[in-house]
């Protein structure tokens, strides 16, 4: 009886004490006064790597969750027809240049010395220019000679023929140096138009040799998964490869209720648990509100706003072995957020907040 007694006694003293330790933590224990809401990692950029020209993907040299510096080359697209296509320009360009040289020779010979064909130079029409001056000079005297009946009209006739024989015989070949030049300026500057637009073809098939190496915009994180099975695949320009996401700085977006939403400020502490990394084999990640956004949004949950929380420290530390590494958290995974709104409040005090809140 007195057994019984006694271990009444200590179940009395026992739940004596849980009472009287749990007031004591009612009354004396403190708690932060904190805001909840679910939200997502995310970067400070992220960017869609896009393909500039089409073809089928040769090489993949990058993996998800591998850092990459800008202007590294993430993917090599097959580029052996842009070669052929770009071979087959510069022998075209080679043989309109080797013509143009040719048409060039020609023409500066034509001008200076010599005649092709029907062509003229331009000694034949300097030389047909003299003679006809000659036979005006001796028209003009021969003129002269007759007004004054000291020569027949037979002589100052045939000396008239003879200078418009001549004349003519200039015009003509001056007309004729005008044509064969307007005819070798035009075939020059059709040879030159053409060389030109080959050119420009040439440089820009150069130019799409050089985007098929499909390069790193920014520096960042490779965020897209299973890139090896890109390998071999047709690529259109303009589809997006891959994603890269600037994680110089990393972000919590936080959905937060619009009625704690007057209680967020900006530079708030926040406790963050990224749903990947349990904070008890891992860590709390702590941060700072940078940004609330003024505009509201529908969720399943009621009205929100986002509120941006900016992540301090966004890694783990991680132990293989004796070597130690650190494991980035990356966008787009989930979490939920605690805002601090108050350090060190009363522990009932909360109590009696949140049971007013709810009422």
């Amino acid at each position: 009886m007195k057994l019984k007694l006694r271990s009444a006694d200590y179940v009395v003293a026992i739940f004596a004490a849980f009472i009287l330790t749990s007031l004591c933590l009612l009354i004396l224990g403190k708690i932060d006064e904190t805001i909840h809401a679910t939200g997502v990692v995310e970067p400070k950029i992220a960017m869609k790597v896009r393909s500039s020209v089409g073809g089928l993907v040769e090489k993949v040299m990058v993996d998800e969750g591998q850092k990459v510096s800008n202007e590294d080359t993430l993917v090599i697209l097959d580029n052996r027809e842009l070669e052929l296509t770009a071979e087959s320009l510069a022998n075209e360009s080679a043989q309109i240049e080797e013509h143009l040289q040719q048409l060039r020779s020609e023409f500066g010979m034509l001008v200076a010395m010599g005649s092709y064909e029907t062509a003229v130079s331009v000694e034949d029409v300097g030389q047909a220019y003299k003679r006809a001056v000659n036979a005006k000079e001796k028209y003009d005297r021969m003129e002269i000679l007759y007004q004054k009946d000291l020569v027949s009209i037979e002589s100052r006739n045939d000396s008239k023929m003879n200078y418009e024989l001549l004349q003519s015989q200039y015009e003509s070949t001056k007309r004729r140096l005008e044509l064969t030049i307007e005819e070798y300026l035009r075939m020059i500057t059709a040879k030159e138009a053409e060389k030109r637009i080959i050119d420009e073809t040439q440089e820009l098939v150069k130019m799409q040799i050089r985007l098929t190496k499909v390069i790193a915009p920014i520096s960042g994180v490779i965020t897209t998964p299973d890139l090896h099975q890109l390998k071999g695949m047709k690529i259109c320009e303009g589809d997006v490869i891959l994603e890269i996401a600037d994680i110089s700085e990393v972000y919590f977006k936080a959905y937060v209720k619009e009625q704690d939403i007057i209680r967020s400020k900006v530079g708030q502490k926040a406790h963050i648990f990224v749903n990947a990394f349990p904070h008890r084999k891992y860590k709390v990640f702590e941060g700072r509100v940078s940004k609330i956004y003024h505009e509201p949004k529908l969720a399943e949950a009621g009205v929100v706003f986002e509120v941006q929380i900016l992540i301090e420290s966004p890694w783990v530390e991680v132990k293989t072995g004796d070597m130690s590494k650190r494991l980035y958290i990356r966008p787009g995974l989930t979490g939920k957020a605690e805002m601090v709104v108050k350090s060190d409040v009363r522990l009932y005090e909360e109590i009696f907040r949140r049971i007013h809140v709810k009422g």
